[in-house]
């Protein structure tokens, strides 16, 4: 091969790169079933039935990887966020409260790269701080949802961590962020916005507790991918609202929201190509109860609530 030929196969393997498209994509509908309040002040008691309120909130993400070497994982790659939106709407009383965002990455560029174990996040975009890159999610493989590589019996059933999982629900960010306290001063008040039906429910699901069962399951004649199987969870935990209550000043406030979230799915995969397929989709139950405590101009009050949320989430997402 002459020197020229030579120097244009090198430029072709260099130029060569491998480019992984994820998917991710979630739809939450909530409405309550019981929201009930009761504040007292100087001796003075009220109640009321809160109103029917629903919670409607859809998201996508569509992610390009670049990767720039053979490690795995991978010791440098880039991350194209092609598409990042998340839409809410919150009806009840009144008017209904809407909001579209992109947190800020829709378009964005974002270079990952190893150095002592730890990865380093970089982008040419000013607009994306790096108190913000700091928090990007670094996995997003959906291969650990596969059957285990050493695993004999290809038919036999297994376990998927919620670890795992959790992925799916919040492929943006590794940590959800948690609300602030908000700090003393005076005068006093409430917030009693329910974190059931305000707060991300990646947040809320954030400490869940559970695994996903995962069984084989011979190829249907609809299954478009070679290997295919059944899901089956259930997810339950506790969170903390706590930190919102208190809309200023010095106060003591109690929160604590209880879930479930339970369902089934489906899991595909081609292991020649690697494309991988999850679909799920179940119910979720949150019960919430509060308690708070201000004082404000000489006066004091109190307020005590519980709301029941019932509702569904299906969840889907797509490697390639």
């Amino acid at each position: 091969m002459t020197p020229f030929l030579l120097s244009l196969a090198l430029l072709g393997l260099a130029q060569e790169q491998r480019v992984v498209e994820r998917r991710f994509a979630s739809d939450l509908h909530l409405s309550t079933d019981t929201f009930e309040i009761e504040a007292s002040e100087e001796g003075k008691t009220a109640s009321k039935q809160g109103p029917r309120i629903q919670r409607e909130e859809a998201f996508e993400a569509e992610i390009d990887d670049t990767l720039l070497d053979d490690e795995h994982p991978p010791a440098k790659f880039t991350r194209h966020y092609r598409t990042v939106m998340n839409s809410m709407s919150l009806s009840g009383e009144g008017a209904p409260k809407e909001k579209t965002a992109s947190a800020g990455l829709e378009g964005k560029r974002v270079t990952f790269e190893r150095s002592d174990g730890r990865y380093t996040r970089s982008c040419d975009d000013a607009e994306v701080r790096e108190v913000q890159l700091n928090r990007l999610r670094v996995d997003l493989s959906l291969a650990p949802l596969l059957p285990p590589a050493d695993e004999d019996d290809a038919d036999a059933s297994y376990t998927v961590s919620f670890a795992d999982f959790y992925r799916v629900l919040a492929p943006l960010e590794e940590r959800p962020r948690r609300p602030h306290a908000r700090g003393p001063s005076s005068p006093g008040g409430l917030n009693l916005a329910p974190s059931a039906l305000t707060q991300p429910i990646a947040a809320i699901l954030a400490e869940a507790e559970g695994e996903l069962t995962v069984t084989p399951r011979a190829r249907g004649k609809e299954d478009e991918l070679p290997r295919n199987a059944e899901l089956a969870f259930r997810l339950r935990g506790v969170y903390d609202g706590s930190a919102t209550l208190l809309a200023t000043g010095a106060g003591e406030a109690e929160d604590e929201v209880e879930f479930v979230y339970s369902g089934t799915g489906r899991l595909a995969w081609d292991p020649e190509d690697g494309r991988i397929e999850l679909h799920c989709e179940g119910e979720v139950r949150l019960d919430e109860s509060f308690t708070v405590g201000v004082e404000a101009s000489g006066k004091k009050g109190h307020a005590r609530g519980r709301l029941s949320v019932t509702g569904t989430l299906e969840l889907e997402a797509s490697e390639e």
